[in-house]
């Protein structure tokens, strides 16, 4: 009798620890939901997929790549409308100097739809690993993500202060 209660807990439990990880990916997939919930579902798998090339082409630095993900709006207004080639100089100089601020790690927190003269924007909050001049850091930051023609491309970071 105790043999055959043993058996059975020991089936309990490993259907249990067989369980766990599908439940722990539902939970994760549930919030992944609920923070993007704000973009449009047919969109959130390739903003999510441009987003994290966003971080990849930062965190290696891949700055020809990285150009082609920045808004329009962030080329002309932030990056004074430099071309590919000006843009990857200038940061790779950055960089030498210990001057750039790149993004190595971003997990979004948030996502709030937003607009600006017209033009329909996501604010993503997030907590990032950023390298800053040459330190790295953690902190709560901003990027603006922008839908055009069925693509999706982003602001600088910008730090959010905390109170």
């Amino acid at each position: 009798m105790k043999t055959i209660l043993n058996v059975r807990w020991a089936i309990i439990i490993n259907l249990m620890l067989i369980m766990l990880p599908t439940t722990l990916r539902a939970q994760a997939h549930s919030k992944n939901e609920e923070i993007f919930a704000a973009i449009p579902k047919e969109s959130r798998a390739q903003l999510i997929e441009r987003l994290n090339l966003y971080v990849s082409y930062q965190r290696t630095a891949d700055y020809d790549k990285l150009y082609d993900l920045y808004s329009e709006k962030t080329i002309k207004r932030i990056f004074n409308g430099q071309n590919k080639t000006e843009f990857s100089a200038a940061f790779k100089k950055g960089d030498e100097e210990r001057k750039s601020v790149r993004m190595l790690e971003f997990k979004p927190t948030s996502i709030e739809k937003s607009a600006d003269d017209g033009l329909e924007f996501y604010k993503i909050h997030g907590e990032a690993t950023v390298l800053q001049q040459g330190e790295i850091v953690k902190k709560d930051v901003l990027v603006e993500a922008y839908p055009k023609d069925g693509n999706w491309y982003f602001s600088p970071i910008v730090t959010v202060q905390s109170d």
